[in-house]
């Protein structure tokens, strides 16, 4: 059975650090599509840039797994997920919408939830060179979220090796035989 490995929660917290570890060891990653303009030109790898007009059409056609709103730009998860294991990063919203369609079906998904304290995402943030405006935006915070419904929680608050947190996730999923049965 495929798995979908969901990273989800904070901003600077070490999600896409995690997600480019694991697709350089043999995951696959999730076709992304975004309204937004790109960052950087490292950034194409992992977005398909559409404009809206394009976007809301493939939403309409049933094209996307999930879809969820940041920042008044529009995210989705392309419905064609790659065959073996995938990772993707979701916030909240677009992970419930994938749990709501594919638990016991057959793909098994795994959500972690990486957490980082407030001071220490702050300071991430800052090194990131970002506006104050968006610094603001990237701490949202998501708590209201029901924290139960995550397979596991990983607080990456002390700059561990990324290849150190990624041994841990490939081993609960793999070696220790968890099932997330929500």
């Amino acid at each position: 059975m495929s798995k979908l490995l969901i990273l989800t929660w904070v901003s600077a917290s070490g999600k896409t650090k995690a997600k480019e570890e694991l697709v350089e060891r043999w995951w696959k990653s999730a076709i992304n599509f975004t309204t937004r303009k790109p960052r950087s030109d490292k950034e194409k790898d992992d977005y398909v840039f559409v404009d809206r007009k394009t976007f809301f059409k493939k939403l309409a056609n049933g094209d996307f797994i999930e879809h969820t709103q940041f920042n008044w730009e529009e995210y989705a998860v392309s419905r064609c997920l790659p065959l073996g294991n995938v990772v993707t990063i979701l916030d909240p919203v677009g992970r419930n919408q994938i749990m709501e369609k594919y638990t016991r079906a057959w793909i098994k998904v795994h959500t972690i939830y990486l957490n980082v304290n407030q001071e220490e995402q702050l300071r991430r943030l800052n090194d990131r060179n970002l506006s104050v405006t968006e610094i603001k935006e990237r701490q949202l915070d998501y708590h209201w979220f029901d924290r139960t419904k995550f397979c596991l929680e990983i607080d990456n608050n002390w700059d561990e090796p990324i290849e150190e947190i990624v041994d841990y996730i490939e081993a609960y999923i793999f070696n220790w035989n968890n099932e997330c049965d929500f």
